[in-house]
């Protein structure tokens, strides 16, 4: 916008408000829609067309203004003092303290600055609870609720950070009915597009019914929960409630609250910053402490178990575990650690930080069994790295000992998850898989499964992550050797590097694990001749070797070939053969040579072609030395829907085997296909290669291709 038309802007504006103040309405709204056909789009013209409707007593329709310009600016001051002013006259006293006090801290306007604090003066002497941060709601028990259910429920709310104030028994609907008084320290505020339409809620927390009621259908079988209790909406229809079974309890209630705010907030240190986590059991601050930051932990009432073990955890067990922070200071409902600066970023960055120090993670998580006590709470997420510390586990609130310690680590809770009759406390999950659910976190961020972490708790370093002979100490060597060869797929944070292996009866885990990626190939592979070309180590075939007939693989990395014949020898897998072939500067029909049988039944061709040049003729050399492939695309998007469309023209059926590479922690963005040149009974889904649709058949994906 040009400076003329700034000035412009800026005259009409303040013309149209010379209006509004003389009460010239009518004259104020065709200047005002004069103004938005020259200027589109500013938020201003919301605040005066709210002013206009608040002057014609259209309140409602005023709000309704307001909050549309509130979505476009949700920081707008006018906005946010005009509904303020709206709620004040509407006498939800509450939330208009609340708006109110937010155009107090953020305005530089010394007069309003006056007029607010004596607004908020007014308001408080109306209804002194307005300055609570938190939220009153009733849990109504109906006769259908036994007491199990009850406690049931009761336990539930608190779990999920609501504090109970009182049980008592309230009049409603004409019924005396056990209650429980409700307070949550922190409601979550609805956004202006969510209070237009749950217009009778005032905390988002209240949808967590509907987690509970998918919870109580699979512990009780009951799905008509409205029979067994009722949950107040918003905090003025518990106050109702309330007042209408006695006038006095009300005030009694709200000092509670207030005695609970005062304890919970109370604070002598700086606040420099809040985590936003769920703060079901406390809060979480970075505080200026001494000279430098630390970080405060203040625990809600009713939750000073929590706040032991983090005690245990932090004073006692951190000098046996330099991987625990110290403790600095405690109190009555708090504990404050070091502050760490975590330069874990993004899903990459944690995989990354995490593989790199798995075996630490793994000692941690045995020493905390060593010394009797389950996790409960064993996850990624529960780990911060600095670059001046290290690695530090965190959160502690789950920290239990054991009644009967497990005879093993391998059948620790924190490996197999707690048994059904556990009776302690463990971390809010919805369903009834939260150790599963731990273990494909484990999986994602570091390639190990919780079982994989246990074996890896008494070694030094990953591939002596257990007993093994000699002899198999000396092929990890050798496996270890080709983690050096250069390329972006030598899975170096891997035991076994790329393939997961099975070694003289021992799993080793590798980045790919072949069993996973076979599992859906509806193939019959008893008896069968199989050549891989990119074979890598030979993961595939070895997976397969006490199936097939013969299996030969080619790869032009002399490194990988040595361990594949390696792990070869040591299995005694006769029937395999490996052999160094460079599929881009050597004659392709070479190939041949390499496999002593009369026929190829399958070739595998996987992950491959975007390393190649001439992966057209690769993929046509296949078609002809075998009648079927198990093809693996990989690259961007347009480079796997030009691998797919290639294959068109050499083969008639091609079916869909996986989606996307779910065996692979890494990366998942590649597809798997089983290519016949002829009608085979045994394929699970086939499509005729000429109606498949190969557009847009993978993600768009800027990433590593592997």
């Amino acid at each position: 916008m040009s400076k003329e038309m700034l000035v412009y802007q800026k005259k009409l504006k303040k013309n149209i408000n010379l209006l509004i103040e003389k009460n010239r309405l009518e004259d104020a709204k065709e200047l005002l829609a004069q103004y938005e056909k020259i200027i589109k789009e500013d938020v201003d013209t919301y605040s005066m067309k709210s002013i206009i409707a608040i002057m014609e007593g259209y309140i409602d329709e005023a709000l309704i203004t307001i909050n549309r310009g509130l979505v476009i600016s949700p920081n707008h001051l006018d906005l946010l003092y005009n509904k303020a002013y709206i709620l004040e006259q509407k006498k939800e006293y509450k939330e208009s303290y609340k708006l109110y006090k937010e155009v107090l801290e953020h305005t530089d306007e010394q007069s309003l600055k006056e007029e607010i604090a004596k607004k908020l003066e007014v308001i408080n002497s109306i209804d002194n609870s307005v300055s609570l941060n938190g939220r009153l709601s009733l849990l109504i028990f109906h006769n259908k609720a036994s007491k199990k259910l009850q406690d049931y429920l009761e336990k539930w709310y608190f779990e999920f950070g609501y504090t109970t104030i009182e049980t008592l028994n309230i009049n409603f609907n004409n019924e005396n009915k056990r209650t429980i008084i409700l307070y949550n320290l922190h409601p979550k505020p609805l956004s202006i597009e969510e209070k237009n339409e749950y217009r009778q809620y005032d905390d988002k927390n209240y949808f967590l019914i509907d987690s509970l009621r998918e919870q109580l259908k699979l512990d009780f079988g009951i799905t008509d929960i409205q029979d067994y209790f009722y949950h107040t909406k918003n905090e003025k229809e518990s106050i109702t409630i309330v007042e209408n079974s006695s006038k006095n309890l009300m005030k009694r209630l709200f000092n509670q609250c207030r005695e609970i705010e005062n304890q919970y907030y109370e604070s002598f240190y700086e606040v420099v910053k809040t985590f936003e986590s769920f703060k079901h059991r406390a809060r979480v601050e970075v505080i200026k402490y001494k000279n430098g930051l630390a970080v405060k932990k203040t625990y809600k009432p009713g939750n000073e178990r929590f706040l032991k073990r983090e005690i245990v955890a932090h004073e006692v067990l951190s000098k046996k575990c330099e991987i625990i922070p110290p403790i600095i200071e405690k109190g009555n409902n708090y504990i404050i650690i070091p502050y760490y600066e975590n330069i874990i970023e993004g899903d990459s960055g944690k995989s990354n930080i995490l593989r790199l120090n798995i075996v630490e993670i793994s000692k941690f998580i045995k020493f905390i069994y060593d010394e009797g006590y389950v996790h409960a709470d064993f996850h990624p997420g529960n780990f911060v790295y600095s670059q001046e510390e290290g690695l530090k586990a965190i959160d502690f609130e789950f920290l239990q000992k054991y009644s009967k310690k497990p005879k093993s680590f391998k059948q620790s809770y924190d490996i197999i998850g707690v048994p059904k009759n556990f009776t302690g406390d463990r971390p809010n999950y919805i369903g009834k898989g939260l150790i599963e659910y731990y273990n494909n976190l484990w999986l994602k961020y570091t390639g190990h499964s919780l079982t994989e972490i246990a074996l890896l708790s008494t070694n030094e370093t990953i591939n002596k992550s257990r007993e093994v002979d000699s002899v198999t100490k000396k092929v990890l060597e050798i496996i270890n050797y080709t983690k050096t060869s250069g390329t972006v797929y030598n899975a170096q944070n891997f035991e076994s590097a790329y393939h997961s292996l099975e070694i003289k009866g021992q799993y080793f885990r590798g980045q790919r694990e072949p069993l996973e990626r076979l599992k859906n190939v509806r193939y019959n592979f008893n008896g069968k001749v199989v050549l891989d070309i990119g074979c890598n180590m030979g993961g595939m075939l070895h997976a397969l070797a006490s199936k097939i007939k013969l299996g030969v693989g080619i790869d032009y990395n002399y490194k990988l070939i040595n361990a594949a014949n390696s792990i070869k020898s040591i299995n005694n897998s006769a029937n395999l053969q490996f052999y160094t072939f460079n599929l881009e500067e050597e004659n392709l029909d070479l190939i041949n040579h390499f496999i002593f049988s009369d026929k190829v039944d399958i070739c595998f061709l996987l992950a491959v072609c975007v390393w190649i040049k001439n992966w057209k003729e690769v993929i046509t050399k296949a078609s002809k030395l075998a009648p079927n492939l198990l093809f693996e695309s990989n690259g961007t998007a347009q480079q796997q829907d030009e691998q797919l469309n290639y294959l068109k023209d050499n083969y008639k059926i091609i079916t869909l085997v996986n989606e996307c590479s779910f065996d692979d922690p890494r990366d998942k963005s590649r597809k798997l296909f089983l290519c016949e040149k002829s009608f085979n009974c045994s394929t699970k889904k086939t499509l005729d290669a000429s109606k498949l649709g190969l557009k847009n058949t993978v993600p768009q994906k800027k990433g590593r291709p592997a």
